[in-house]
């Protein structure tokens, strides 16, 4: 609401009692005196008593939601990391079916019998195994830290956007 139209000094009993301050989230504030003092440039020696100068470090909750879309960028592309390295992993896999499908149909075609290079994988189960468990730790670490920021994010986003900031934790409203 534009108060410009009024003079410095007028109270306004009219809408005062419904008036919230977006700066301090008080509820029905004088606008002339407090208005004035706000226009005042910054002076420490007036200024940093013990109120004002909680007024000054109290931090504006809209940067929780600059802090929110930092975690949602940084958690998707965690996972979208993770989903890249499947991707090449699933393609090098397919890739290699196909050239020992390639090979197979060649010795057919030749009359000869085909060597199954993977025909000795079941003897280094454990060794696969590691391996295997090794990938899941890996996928593991990358996947479930990106969800978490994520969902971290959309929660700063929400606490970012609330209406009149959130005085209870420090934040005032911008």
């Amino acid at each position: 609401m534009d108060v410009g139209r009024f003079a410095d000094d007028e109270t306004t009993p009219s809408f005062g009692p419904r008036v919230v301050c977006t700066v301090c989230g008080a509820i029905g504030p004088t606008l002339g005196q407090i208005w004035n003092e706000r226009a005042i440039t910054f002076r420490p020696e007036r200024d940093l008593t013990i109120p004002r100068l909680n007024e000054y470090l109290t931090m504006c909750h809209q940067w929780l939601s600059i802090a929110g879309l930092a975690f949602d960028i940084v958690g998707f592309l965690m996972i979208a990391f993770e989903w890249h390295f499947m991707s090449q992993r699933e393609n090098a896999e397919r890739l290699n079916q196909i050239g020992a499908d390639y090979e197979r149909l060649g010795a057919e075609l030749d009359g000869k019998k085909y060597q199954d290079p993977h025909e000795g994988d079941s003897m280094m189960r454990r060794e696969f195994q590691k391996l295997w468990r090794a990938d899941k730790r890996f996928r593991r670490r990358l996947f479930y830290p990106g969800v978490t920021l994520v969902v971290l994010g959309f929660v700063f986003q929400i606490l970012g956007s609330w209406p009149y900031g959130l005085y209870a934790l420090g934040f005032s409203a911008c």
